[in-house]
């Protein structure tokens, strides 16, 4: 696993829906969406603490809050995240898991 950071990216608005905003117990925010530049994209699993970075909210529920009223607005970004290379069961190909950890 490689521990990459990346300079002006851009993240996608995930879907509203509090399901895909948050763990399965609602504990936490974990959502999957893509993150941009100017080579490319890929999607990538971000976590709380750089949602709530990102967004400026200072918890969950304003988070989840403002994601149901529309408000969500997401600039460039630094970002810190993990890089997995692996095999996929299901038909041997490569994917690459993203975990998006801290947000600047």
């Amino acid at each position: 696993m490689a521990e990459v950071q990346l300079h002006g990216v851009f993240v996608d608005i995930p879907a509203a829906s509090t399901n895909d905003l948050l763990t399965k117990n609602g504990d936490r925010i974990f959502f999957r969406t893509m993150m941009r530049d100017l080579s490319g994209a890929c999607e990538v699993s971000v976590l709380q603490d750089a949602a709530l970075t990102m967004s400026g909210c200072d918890s969950k529920e304003s988070f989840v809050q403002k994601m149901q009223d529309g408000e969500m607005q997401l600039d460039a970004y630094t970002v810190r995240c993990f890089r997995k290379v692996s095999k996929s069961d299901a038909d041997g190909g490569t994917y690459i898991n993203v975990l998006w950890l801290h947000t600047r």
